[in-house]
């Protein structure tokens, strides 16, 4: 099965009103991180990092990572695209999302039209 890559210019990215209620999980430099997403879009998502993490940069590959949105979970792998540093001393990074599986995908759809069924009403 071919995974049609979508544009971050072309798809729509939707903000995380519930950051307590949104994460993704991933091991990177012998420690687990649980960190609030920011935004999500088919194309991909951001994330905020409010300390340092070594090795964490652009074009990095992060595999076996997981994306909760509630009561949802999501598995696939991470390519690290954009790291910004902020004001504020935070660093936000914009991500490319690669599915595990077709269940996934299919998962991360679902999400996506139920947010975008929220910002429509």
């Amino acid at each position: 099965m071919t995974t049609r890559l979508a544009r971050r210019q072309r798809d729509r990215r939707y903000l995380i009103l519930r950051p307590d209620k949104a994460a993704i999980e991933f091991s990177h430099g012998r420690r687990d991180w649980r960190l609030p997403l920011v935004d999500l879009s088919v194309a991909g998502l951001s994330f905020t990092v409010d300390e340092e993490v070594p090795g964490l940069k652009e074009g990095l590959k992060l595999e076996n990572v997981v994306v909760r949105i509630t009561e949802c979970e999501m598995r696939g792998d991470l390519l690290i695209r954009r790291a910004t540093s902020q004001a504020d001393w935070t660093t936000h990074y914009g991500a490319i999302f690669y599915p595990a599986e077709e269940a996934d995908m299919l998962k991360l759809n679902g999400v996506l039209a139920g947010i975008e069924a929220l910002h429509a009403r």
